[in-house]
């Protein structure tokens, strides 16, 4: 099998991209599979993501997690308010 290629489409296309695998079938036939990425005009986001409030929220409760974890390592290693406060600010700026 091939490695992954990416080819855009045309500008009036059904999608945003066409993900292209090689495959070789048992009677030494390659053939060519093409994925099309339906994308919404207004935002070029996939059609097929989830919504996006719903990411927010899941993005919201990882940094809460995050924060009660950093708290439980931060009293573990016996780190300062210093210490934790940028270690939660690393990773609020990840998940931005």
């Amino acid at each position: 099998m091939a490695d992954d290629g990416f080819v855009q489409v045309a500008a009036d296309g059904a999608g945003k991209k066409v993900a292209t695998r090689e495959f070789t079938r048992d009677s030494g036939d390659v053939v060519e599979a093409q994925q099309v990425i339906p994308t919404d005009p207004d935002t070029g986001r996939p059609l097929t993501a989830p919504p996006w409030e719903a990411l927010l929220g899941l993005q919201r409760a990882m940094v809460a997690e995050l924060r009660v974890l950093t708290a439980l390592l931060a009293d573990e290693f016996r780190a300062s308010d210093r210490e934790l406060e940028q270690l939660r600010s690393y990773h609020e700026d990840q998940l931005q």
